[in-house]
């Protein structure tokens, strides 16, 4: 049974990461009646952040399906919220970013939401489900490898390798000049990104392999992508779904990366693929 908006309450605060300077800001949307509910976090991806888009419909629309869902920025993701939650404006954070960070974001969040007093009798603690997009699909697998307390996987449009994101010839330019450049296509604005990303990523190639994430996996993992992605193919999403093949995979025809979302989303429902997104997520978390 779906429940008035009004009835969701959203609670946003900051958790310390390991850089004093750059909490890890979020919020968390749900029906606060005392009940247990399933804890759903949701990972933003590469140059995204929690409130891109039709995040705060996604984070109503699960709330009401009964779910405890928070999404959260990745504490160098580049957004400011004091100054500017809407953009990325901390090149330096942004620079600064690597795997590594994310995991820990990752694990202190869900510690904190696991101990704060606050929450105790909103979520269930055997219930932890995890929904990544795009480089944070990756995330989530990786981490939900090495983190027993999770027990769904939820991906949209997610990257599969990310050792192939780069050229070897792009990774000896970022090594010989210290920094590379990520353009932001919506605002043509360069991102730097430091060469210490691309060290943590080769010092842990191992750990950060999501193919050895995937088929370590013994859960339920749900793989969703359109196949008019022309950021990161659905091709990704077939392989991943051939590493397990008790997984999920749905393939949403002509429907593109971000499910025809754009920044800022002004309107009150769903574009239509973000509607059949949310409804197979739904459907493979909350039953």
């Amino acid at each position: 049974m779906f429940l008035k908006p009004m009835d969701c309450l959203k609670k946003k605060f900051s958790i310390p990461s390991t850089n004093p300077n750059l909490p890890i800001d979020t919020d968390c949307t749900y029906i606060a009646d005392g009940s247990s509910k399933p804890l759903v976090v949701f990972l933003h991806g590469f140059k995204g952040f929690k409130d891109w888009s039709q995040m705060g419909l996604v984070a109503d629309h699960f709330a009401k399906a009964g779910a405890f869902f928070c999404k959260f920025n990745f504490s160098r993701n580049g957004v400011n919220i004091k100054n500017n939650a809407q953009e990325i404006t901390d090149l330096k954070a942004f620079a600064s970013n690597n795997f590594s960070h994310e995991q820990e974001d990752t694990k202190r969040l869900i510690d904190y939401l696991l101990t704060a007093d606050e929450f105790a009798k909103e979520i269930d603690p055997k219930r932890i489900y995890l929904i990544g997009h795009s480089r944070g699909g990756g995330m989530a697998l990786i981490y939900a490898a090495h983190d027993a307390r999770i027990k769904k996987v939820s991906t949209w449009a997610s990257v599969h390798d990310f050792a192939a994101v780069f050229t070897a010839q792009e990774v000896a330019y970022w090594k010989a000049n210290g920094v590379i450049t990520m353009k932001n296509s919506r605002t043509g604005e360069d991102l730097p990104l430091d060469y210490q990303f691309a060290e943590d990523y080769l010092n842990k190639e191992e750990a950060f392999s999501i193919e050895n994430a995937v088929k370590r996996l013994n859960i339920p993992i749900q793989f969703i992508h359109g196949t008019n992605d022309a950021t990161m193919p659905h091709q990704a999403s077939v392989q991943m779904h051939a590493w397990q093949t008790k997984s999920e995979l749905i393939l949403l025809e002509g429907v593109n990366h971000n499910f025809d979302s754009k920044h800022p989303w002004t309107a009150a429902q769903f574009s239509d693929d973000m509607q059949k997104v949310v409804d197979h997520t739904t459907a493979f978390l909350m039953t």
